[in-house]
C-alpha cells in the first residue's frame, strides 16, 4: 500500500512544505483547493471550498497533527483536521492561517 500512495504523490504531488515550531520538513503532498466527499450518514456527495492535501506518513517524521502549518504554493495553511486512512496515509484539512 505504501509504494502505491508513494507513486500517486510522486505523480499527482506538489512540493509542500510542513512546519511544526521551528522544524521545517519538505515532501510531496496532493493538494487540492476544493474537494467533493461522500457522506458516511447519507450516502450524498458534500462539496467543500475548505483546502486539503494528502500526504504519506512515511515522508514526514512526526505524526501530523491540529495546529501544525503547511505552505503550499507560497501559502500558509493552519491543519484544522487530520484524517488517516487506516494504512499509510493522512488527509489534511486546511484553513488558511
Amino acid at each position: 500500500m505504501d509504494r502505491m500512495l508513494g507513486h500517486v504523490t510522486r505523480t499527482l504531488g506538489e512540493p509542500v512544505i510542513y512546519k511544526r515550531g521551528e522544524a521545517t520538513y519538505t515532501l510531496p503532498g496532493v493538494f487540492q483547493s476544493k474537494h467533493a466527499m461522500i457522506d458516511p450518514d447519507t450516502g450524498m456527495g458534500v462539496q467543500s471550498n475548505q483546502p486539503i492535501c494528502g500526504i504519506r506518513l512515511s515522508d514526514l517524521p512526526v505524526t501530523p497533527k491540529v495546529g501544525d502549518r503547511l505552505i503550499v504554493r507560497g501559502v500558509n495553511y493552519r491543519i484544522a483536521e487530520t484524517q488517516e486512512d487506516g494504512n499509510v496515509g493522512v488527509l489534511l484539512v486546511l484553513q488558511n492561517a
